[in-house]
């Protein structure tokens, strides 16, 4: 790889393509969990109603669920990874682009790990990001709308889930405790869609507007396997 610290440019599209395909099948996912949750939750309420053969439907449903959602966990990882790599890269590569940065390139990928910092750190650097890849002078009157919508769908997805997690503890024995805590579950996941959309356009336009900008700086790219030139 380049390293910007020579003042060499990083390819950032292997791993832009990578996240849009990743994002296509983290939503695929959720869709298959929001269906394999609804079908658990329907089996809880026959389940309190006491119908005849309720058990173990609400038993394969659960397993049903519990399978999904821990593939889209492990799918969630590689997606986590990659995208935290297309942000340090597109960071590290603005001094590259005659931009000076605001704080060091680490923070761009250790940031995320400190708690309470990475409310705020992460939404600054992605602000940055967008608005020094713009072509010409940076403006403060950018607009910030495709940053401010991942960041928001991002940190509410985040809320969700942890009240989903807290609310389906011990819970064992109530059905209707379980049912709720499901319901919780589901309406993280109708947020996760959306922040796996909002998050695939902050990287589709960033990624454009930073080649865009490398170009106009005279760097010939190449996306056939070999690095990008100056």
């Amino acid at each position: 790889m380049l390293d910007a610290a020579t003042g060499e440019f990083r390819q950032i599209r292997s791993l832009a393509v990578f996240l849009q395909l990743a994002f296509g099948l983290f939503i695929l996912g959720t869709i298959v969990v929001i269906l394999t949750g609804l079908a658990y939750r329907n089996g809880l309420g026959e389940l309190a109603a006491e119908r005849p053969g309720s058990l173990s439907a609400v038993v394969r449903s659960e397993d049903n669920y519990v399978t999904a959602s821990g593939i889209l966990g492990g799918l969630n990882i590689f997606i986590v990874v990659a995208f935290i790599g297309w942000f340090w890269r597109s960071y590290v590569n603005l001094p590259v682009l005659d931009r000076s940065l605001r704080r060091k390139p680490g923070w761009a990928a250790g940031s995320w790990l400190i708690p309470f910092a990475n409310f705020v750190i992460p939404y600054s650097i992605g602000a940055e990001i967008w608005k020094k890849s713009r072509v010409g002078s940076p403006a403060e009157e950018d607009n910030l709308e495709p940053v401010i919508s991942w960041w928001a769908l991002f940190l509410i997805m985040g809320l969700v889930n942890q009240v989903a997690f807290f609310s389906s503890r011990g819970i064992d024995d109530d059905i209707e405790a379980m049912r709720a805590a499901v319901s919780v579950d589901l309406v993280g996941a109708v947020v996760s869609v959306a922040a796996a959309l909002a998050a695939a356009r902050f990287v589709r336009l960033a990624t454009a507007r930073q080649e865009e900008l490398a170009t106009a700086c005279g760097i010939e790219l190449r996306f056939s396997g070999r690095e990008p030139t100056q």
